[in-house]
């Protein structure tokens, strides 16, 4: 969380009004709804011909997720989307006073190899709430690669370019 009060004061110190923001209480469990229910259901439901015809060319940790979507009761995939569903209602009061929100993106530096991305589930909030959000990596953690959870993810009320014109961050480098 350093690097997001390093972005936070150095937007205050470019005339930016910084303020904390907190998320109403259900926000708490989108990143569960998002992450681990509805993609662990929809992803079953996308690769049932992989699962059927070619289950032995899946990697071990896909098939884990394809039957946990496999198993999971529809009532709990249709109250993940209920709370999306409203927790996007809520989104107005959230935006009331702010137009953009300075939140981590992944936790920690980029995973070595290919097989890994690195977890996204700071973003997944953002996908279920369908804000736009923008990624910047803006700091490099001790093998010298990006830093997942210091890179800036803000979400928008506006399109993207148009907030950052009205910012003035566009061409502004923050690292």
């Amino acid at each position: 969380m350093a690097a997001i009060e390093d972005a936070a004061q150095r937007l205050d110190k470019a005339g930016a009004r910084v303020r904390e923001i907190v998320l109403p209480d259900q926000f708490a469990g989108l990143r569960n709804a998002a992450r681990e229910t509805i993609n662990n259901y929809e992803r079953a439901a996308a690769m049932a011909h992989e699962w059927n015809d070619h289950r032995d060319q899946i990697s071990d940790k896909l098939r884990k997720r394809i039957e946990l979507g496999r198993t999971m009761p529809h009532a709990d995939y249709v109250a993940a989307l209920r709370l999306g569903e409203d927790c996007r209602a809520r989104l107005p009061v959230v935006f009331e006073e702010v137009d953009v929100l300075l939140t981590p993106s992944v936790n920690g530096e980029a995973p070595r190899g290919l097989d890994e991305t690195g977890d996204p589930g700071f973003q997944a909030i953002w996908t279920i709430l369908h804000t736009p959000a923008l990624t910047l990596p803006t700091h490099r953690g001790p093998r010298g690669v990006a830093r997942r959870h210091p890179a800036r993810s803000a979400a928008f009320r506006r399109p993207p370019a148009a907030r950052l014109r009205q910012l003035d961050l566009a061409g502004t480098r923050l690292a």
